[in-house]
């Protein structure tokens, strides 16, 4: 009931709303944390709180998988076009952790935000966390894990072909357009 709470909380206005959920990011069930950082992510998405990405590092530590994947999504996405390091940092420590639930929770993480694609500012290490995930795909211990990278890469891939298809059409369109304005 806690964590559906929080969750619900976070369309309420006040700043004191954003202050409970602050709280509840140190509230002993997991689920209950877990959900705090979605609402208060929700809360800074539509701007009734400022949260620095710093913030969601600090969580990025905790010891319950969905708890540290939610803080480190948010941390990747609050700073849009420039994501906080150490969340990326936080990410690939996920991605290489013992334990196959962090590992799973990681991929969770990496198919919401690397979809994004290489704009979301990581460059080149996009593709270097890309290449992670193929690995994991073909030689993580855990099979879920392997299912789970191999789902998370093919969506990669079918985003990265829809993003060079568009990017093909644009640059035969602003080809014609030349063309035209040449004759």
């Amino acid at each position: 009931v806690a964590a559906t709470a929080i969750r619900a909380l976070s369309i309420a206005p006040g700043r004191e709303i954003g202050r409970a959920m602050e709280a509840a990011c140190a509230y002993p069930a997991s689920r209950v944390r877990a959900n705090a950082i979605e609402a208060l992510e929700d809360r800074r998405r539509r701007g009734l709180i400022e949260m620095p990405a710093a913030r969601f590092v600090e969580m990025a530590v905790d010891g319950h998988q969905r708890v540290r994947a939610n803080a480190v999504r948010a941390g990747l996405v609050s700073m849009e076009r420039k994501p906080h390091r150490a969340c990326e940092s936080a990410l690939r420590s996920m991605l290489g952790d013992d334990r196959a639930p962090h590992r799973v929770s990681g991929l969770w993480v990496a198919s919401r935000v690397l979809r994004r694609g290489p704009e979301l500012s990581l460059g080149e290490r996009w593709t270097d966390l890309a290449a992670i995930i193929a690995d994991m795909a073909r030689h993580d211990a855990d099979a879920g894990a392997r299912s789970r990278a191999t789902a998370c890469l093919g969506s990669l891939e079918a985003e990265a072909r829809q993003r060079w298809q568009r990017s093909a059409s644009e640059r035969d369109e602003s080809s014609k357009r030349q063309k035209g304005a040449v004759a």
